[in-house]
């Protein structure tokens, strides 16, 4: 799952997020077609740890779905 590029949505379709999965605290990189990158220890990154596409999370006041994981 590290260095994977995931991309989730919020339930209501209204929000649609791209992350990479990093072990890496480059702050050069921040963005890389258009993903940002998230911190494998970060929360967000400890939520989307072994998640597969289809599975749901919740993270904020939000539930997303993995719609891809390259």
């Amino acid at each position: 799952m590290l260095n994977s590029k995931i991309i989730f949505q919020s339930n209501d379709g209204k929000i649609t997020q791209k992350k990479i999965l990093t072990d890496s605290k480059d702050d050069d990189v921040k963005f890389e077609e258009g993903y940002s990158l998230t911190l494998f220890d970060s929360a967000l990154g400890k939520l989307l740890r072994f998640k597969v596409e289809g599975d749901t999370f919740d993270f904020g006041n939000f539930n997303y779905i993995i719609k891809q994981i390259n």
